[in-house]
């Protein structure tokens, strides 16, 4: 399945480049965080690509730092845009309320992906992350990576160990999660650990990772499993 975002008319922030990415992205997905949604644009992408539930956290109130882009937000109500927008697809369900809220609900290492586009000054974005990491078992993400107070953030947070998605017109950043218990083999491994092959085979806890690689024909991405062992 392939997702047209010539369809996608929802007004927004997010290009076609970026919209591909969180549809393939979510394909892969069983379910799905967004942390700031507005009316829908990404949202839409997202509901498309994941068969499972789709959580969209938004207050609706815009960004405080943020007046003239969401100033229609003091006029009315944008949630009723947004359902209005991506109101029919099933398996959406939406968390009217701010991210610090929003996050109690959901247990540690219980969400695949987690997509964060809602405030963009530094102290929101490392906010986000620090809320949502401890929920996320694939990936970790979000938008505007190209804006200071946002990699500053990811800086913080990561150091250099993130990535933006493949493409000039791309906005995305990407953080990969690893397991704790990858994290652990990893560290005997290079401690020179040499039961450490026999333990992987044997283990079914061992959960996959993923990475992202730039797929040529579409322009966004391909997800490959690691730590696969014949």
């Amino acid at each position: 399945m392939e997702y047209d975002t010539a369809k996608n008319t929802i007004e927004g922030w997010m290009n076609d480049t970026d919209l591909l990415w969180l549809f393939d992205a979510a394909k892969e997905m069983e379910n799905v965080v967004e942390i700031g949604s507005w009316k829908g644009r990404s949202t839409h992408a997202l509901l498309s690509g994941c068969k499972g539930t789709v959580y969209a956290v938004d207050h609706f109130l815009g960004s405080s730092n943020e007046p003239e882009a969401h100033a229609e937000a003091k006029a009315r109500d944008i949630s009723q845009d947004f359902m209005k927008n991506v109101g029919s697809f099933k398996n959406l369900k939406v968390l009217k309320m701010g991210s610090a809220d929003a996050v109690k609900q959901f247990e540690d290492n219980s969400v695949d992906m987690v997509f964060i586009d809602a405030g963009h000054t530094y102290e929101e974005v490392l906010n986000d992350i620090k809320l949502w990491l401890p929920k996320t078992k694939k990936i970790i993400c979000g938008h505007d990576r190209r804006h200071p107070p946002v990699k500053k953030a990811l800086r913080k947070m990561f150091g250099e160990e993130w990535k933006g998605n493949d493409g000039r017109r791309s906005n995305i950043w990407i953080k990969n999660i690893k397991t704790r218990r990858h994290s652990e083999l990893d560290s005997e491994s290079t401690a020179g650990g040499s039961n450490v092959d026999s333990r992987l085979r044997g283990n079914d806890e061992i959960k996959n990772t993923i990475d992202l690689s730039h797929n040529k024909k579409y322009g966004n991405i391909e997800v490959l499993l690691l730590y696969v062992f014949s």
